[in-house]
C-alpha cells in the first residue's frame, strides 16, 4: 500500500513540476479566468457532493517561485511583506518538510485563508496562497476572494496559476470505482489521459473541454485529475478533484 502511494505522490509531483515550469517559462502575461473553470469543477461535481456524507471543502491555490533569499532573516521579510499586502496577521517562521517556512494564516467565515513562504534549496522561495472553504456556504466569498488576490498578486508582478480542488468527498455503498468514474466522466465530458489503479487506489488524468487550464504529461494534455482510495474499514471511496490538476503544498 505504502508502493501505491509513492507511486501516486510522484506522479502527482512530476506533473506539478512541469507545470510551474510551463508557467516560468511563459513570456507574455498570464491572462487568467480561474474563476470560470471553478465555477463548472463545482457545478459539474455537484452530484458526488451531493451523495457525500461528510461536507466538501473547495480549494483555490496558486504557487509559484517567488524570489531569491541570502538567509532565515531575509525569508522572513519576504513573508511578513506579503502577509501585509495580502492583508493577514503576523505570521510565524516554522520548519515543514525539512524547509524554512514563513506562514500567516486568517479565518473568515466561511474561508480560511493561508499564505506561505518556502525557503527552497536551491535559496529560492516558494510562495503558496490558498483559500479553503465549504462548498455549501463559501462559493461566492471564495470566489471574491480569488478575484482580490489576483489584483495583488498582479502589482506585485508575481505570475502564477491557479488550481482548484473539491476534497473531502467521502461515497457510501459503491462496490467498485467504475460506477463513480462513470459519473465524473459523463459530468465532465472527459477522456482519459493517464492511469494509475491498485486494489484500493486509483488516480486518473482526463482532457475535457469543459476547462480551460492544462498541464501537459509528456505530449498529453490533462485538465482534470481524480484521486479515490477506498477505505478498508468503512469501505466507502475517498476522493479528490483537481483542476488542471491535483497539488500538494509545494
Amino acid at each position: 500500500m505504502k508502493r501505491s502511494f509513492a507511486f501516486i505522490t510522484c506522479l502527482i509531483i512530476t506533473l506539478l513540476v512541469i507545470w510551474n515550469k510551463q508557467a516560468a517559462e511563459t513570456s507574455q502575461p498570464i491572462e487568467r479566468t480561474p474563476t470560470q473553470d471553478l465555477t463548472i469543477l463545482m457545478g459539474q461535481s455537484k452530484p458526488l457532493i451531493d451523495n457525500s456524507i461528510t461536507p466538501a471543502n473547495i480549494t483555490a491555490k496558486l504557487g509559484v517561485t517567488y524570489q531569491t533569499y541570502k538567509s532565515i532573516s531575509d525569508l522572513e521579510t519576504q513573508g511578513a511583506k506579503l502577509c501585509t499586502q495580502f492583508k493577514l496577521p503576523t505570521g510565524m517562521l516554522s520548519e515543514e518538510e525539512g524547509h524554512p517556512t514563513y506562514t500567516c494564516t486568517k479565518q473568515i467565515d466561511p474561508m480560511e485563508i493561508t499564505l506561505k513562504v518556502v525557503g527552497m534549496s536551491d535559496n529560492q522561495s516558494y510562495l503558496l496562497v490558498k483559500g479553503t472553504s465549504l462548498h455549501t456556504e463559501g462559493m461566492q466569498p471564495l470566489l471574491q476572494w480569488i478575484d482580490q488576490a489576483d489584483h495583488i498578486l498582479l502589482g506585485e508582478k508575481i505570475q502564477g496559476k491557479w488550481n482548484f480542488l473539491v476534497k473531502g468527498l467521502q461515497i457510501q455503498d459503491v462496490n467498485t470505482a467504475s460506477t463513480v468514474l462513470s459519473q465524473i466522466e459523463d459530468q465532465f465530458q472527459a477522456t482519459e489521459v493517464e492511469r494509475y489503479a491498485d486494489n484500493r487506489s486509483v488516480v486518473i488524468s482526463y482532457d475535457t473541454k469543459l476547462l480551460n487550464e492544462v498541464v501537459h504529461s509528456g505530449n498529453k494534455p490533462v485538465k482534470l485529475q481524480v484521486s479515490m482510495h477506498l477505505d478498508s474499514q468503512s469501505n466507502n471511496w475517498f476522493i479528490t478533484l483537481g483542476t488542471p490538476m491535483i497539488t500538494g503544498e509545494f
